[in-house]
């Protein structure tokens, strides 16, 4: 913060400006490391006091075992959940993309009646173009695919709902925020979930059950010493004025945890790691 005399006769406000820039910056952080735990599909290796630890994507073919689900079975060698549209679909999502991504999820068991629900995120462009403009039983864009659910907007969209005669919206309108990102609207039970940090030409389904809670698809590591978690401010060597030469530090991990509960479509004929989170 400069010198000796900008840092004691700093104002809260600036300090407060400060503090805000650094809280910012860390969940940037977070969310960057989250995305790359969640998209790349590829296992990593990571040193733990010395030891090595494999870090598994999500089921990416890698062999691993995978456990049945209510008669279900998956080839461990085969399964995968890093998929993609294939260039016959002329590169645009339609309703078959986003059902086959919510199956890949809802067959390990992540589904409402288990508690969990799956929320499709996507870059808003991407979703705007597609998803939003799906109607039951309709052919969406040149695809002879028909959606078998209507998008509903969400509260926050500014936009008015208008049914045919006869019809009736049940439940209301979606909420306008989910986990601090935009809720574009809903699609039949599904959330769809916009931010300008997911990449375009993907769309994710991922299964949660609300924030903070250890079932969620990507956990964060942080140190065992609780002194060391979260941000940290570093103290200079002058200790009558702590914000000379201090700094702030962050340590923290994350990996996929559940590896079935979520799935991601690359709108391509193949699948690849969006360029901003590769590791």
């Amino acid at each position: 913060m400069g010198g000796p005399n900008n840092s004691a006769g700093a104002s809260q406000a600036q300090l407060d400006s400060v503090m805000n820039q650094v809280l910012e910056a860390d969940n940037n952080l977070q969310f960057q490391l989250v995305m790359k735990a969640l998209f790349n599909n590829v296992n990593r290796t990571t040193l733990i006091d010395g030891a090595s630890y494999t870090v598994t994507a999500l089921y990416n073919a890698d062999s691993m075992y995978i456990p049945p689900y209510r008669g279900n079975t998956f080839n461990a060698a085969t399964h995968t959940h890093y998929t993609f549209t294939g260039s016959s679909q002329a590169w645009i999502f339609d309703p078959d993309d986003f059902t086959t991504l919510a199956a890949l999820v809802e067959e390990h068991g992540y589904t409402r009646a288990n508690n969990y629900n799956v929320v499709f995120l996507m870059n808003p462009a991407d979703a705007n173009a597609t998803i939003a403009r799906f109607v039951r039983n309709t052919a969406f864009s040149t695809s002879t695919v028909t959606s078998i659910y209507d998008f509903i907007p969400s509260g926050g969209q500014n936009l008015t709902v208008q049914l045919p005669p006869g019809f009736t919206l049940v439940g209301g309108l979606p909420a306008n925020t989910f986990a601090g990102m935009d809720v574009l609207g809903s699609w039949g039970p599904y959330l769809v979930v916009t931010d300008a940090q997911i990449p375009a030409g993907y769309v994710a389904a991922v299964a949660t059950r609300g924030q903070n809670t250890n079932s969620n698809v990507v956990g964060i590591r942080e140190h065992a010493n609780a002194a060391m978690r979260g941000v940290v401010l570093k103290g200079g060597n002058n200790n009558n004025y702590p914000l000379i030469d201090s700094y702030f530090i962050r340590g923290l991990g994350t990996a996929v945890g559940p590896r079935g509960a979520a799935a991601i479509m690359r709108n391509a004929a193949a699948y690849a790691v969006p360029a901003a989170y590769v590791w």
